[in-house]
């Protein structure tokens, strides 16, 4: 499956944003990109204040936000994003040690390679 270059735009926007709210004049946004595990990941690393745990629990609601010109949809969208890539999405976060959140996808298998010299309809009965 390939990934949609818009969706991906739209969400990698939007965890940057959120990384950038957090920081604020005095921190540090980092973006990495990796591959291993069977598939390849995109973080967004920030050294801001972290996530308290009862924000935590509802970050990815639709409509929940703690920003008070937010919408709270921002990373619902990354989770409809990542989810329908068949991906997954984690976060490393405490309260005064920054965030971490991945977006990791599975790397793609490659196409099965065809038979040499028709030899699948030699071995079906098929001339």
């Amino acid at each position: 499956m390939q990934i949609c270059p818009g969706e991906f735009t739209s969400a990698l926007v939007n965890l940057i944003g959120n990384a950038l709210d957090a920081v604020g004049t005095a921190g540090t946004v980092t973006v990495r990109t990796g591959a291993g595990a069977g598939g390849a990941y995109v973080e967004v690393v920030d050294d801001g204040p972290g996530i308290a745990a009862e924000v935590q629990a509802r970050m990815l609601e639709p409509f929940f936000t703690t920003k008070a010109e937010g919408t709270g949809l921002g990373l619902a969208i990354v989770r409809g994003f990542v989810d329908r890539h068949g991906g997954k999405l984690s976060f490393e976060t405490a309260p005064g040690a920054g965030t971490c959140v991945r977006m990791w996808f599975p790397t793609p298998l490659p196409a099965q390679a065809a038979p040499l010299n028709g030899a699948a309809g030699a071995a079906s009965g098929m001339p």
